[in-house]
């Protein structure tokens, strides 16, 4: 079970004791990472019931599914970040942004005589773009999850258009997260 207190008082530490070392820096990313894992433990334990009773209810055409299930839904469906998230937007175009300088910078070389300056600039423009390229794909994949979830609740999440959808979107989360906790 996730201890917030302790997590925060561990990040703190950790950061204010961090030097400019990648070791440093190396502790606070596992901390958060650990700290991110069981937030999901946490947030997983504390729900599935009711999200195997809600897929249980929209298995069945005539159950109800009220505000709070939709919320619910979106929360095991989307994970994260909610939909319209501006920070979320933001961060994706100014990695988008990022990767397209990186291409033009490269854009400039590619015509010029192989040197080793030329091939030292080409692997640092490289190594730019192999790590904006996973946070944008990250980026649209959980646009992507948003769009078919917000498709299928429809305009009254209450009256989803697609409960087949839902329920096929929400299963197969619940069998992640039960696969995931056997590992």
């Amino acid at each position: 079970m996730l201890n917030l207190d302790a997590l925060y008082r561990e990040l703190d530490n950790l950061y204010g004791h961090a030097g400019r070392d990648a070791e440093s820096f190396g502790r606070l990313q596992t901390s958060i990472e650990r700290g991110q894992r069981e937030l999901q433990h946490t947030f997983e334990e504390m729900t599935a019931e009711f999200a195997e009773r809600l897929l249980t209810r929209l298995r069945r055409p005539d159950a109800p599914i009220g505000a709070e299930d939709a919320r619910l839904l979106r929360s095991w469906i989307t994970g994260d970040a909610p939909a319209g998230d501006l920070r979320e937007d933001d961060v994706l175009l100014d990695r988008l942004g990022e990767l397209q300088a990186t291409l033009d910078d490269l854009g400039e070389v590619r015509n010029e005589k192989l040197s080793l300056e030329n091939l030292d600039r080409v692997r640092r423009l490289l190594h730019r773009a192999a790590r904006v390229t996973p946070e944008i794909v990250a980026s649209l994949e959980h646009g992507e999850r948003v769009r078919r979830l917000e498709e299928a609740l429809g305009d009254d999440p209450t009256r989803p258009n697609d409960r087949a959808s839902l329920a096929e979107m929400l299963a197969e989360r619940l069998q992640r997260s039960r696969q995931q906790s056997r590992s």
